[in-house]
């Protein structure tokens, strides 16, 4: 892949190793990114509430598909 910075760089390497966590995890990265978009403030406070494998105990109406 190319990019035009080493920034844009730096956050595809970001965003692609959240999806691949997430397939790893069973889990759709789509809904996932969704949630913790919607629940910013909480996923700030308390981010190991919000890895992709203990997300759902805290947005059981974010896990149905958009």
């Amino acid at each position: 892949m190319f990019f035009k910075s080493v920034a844009g760089a730096a956050i595809n390497d970001v965003i692609t190793s959240v999806i691949a966590t997430c397939a790893f995890a069973g889990i759709n990265p789509l809904i996932y990114l969704r949630s913790v978009q919607r629940h910013t403030i909480e996923a700030r406070q308390s981010p190991q509430s919000w890895l992709p494998w203990t997300y759902q105990s805290h947005s059981s109406q974010d896990t149905k598909a958009a």
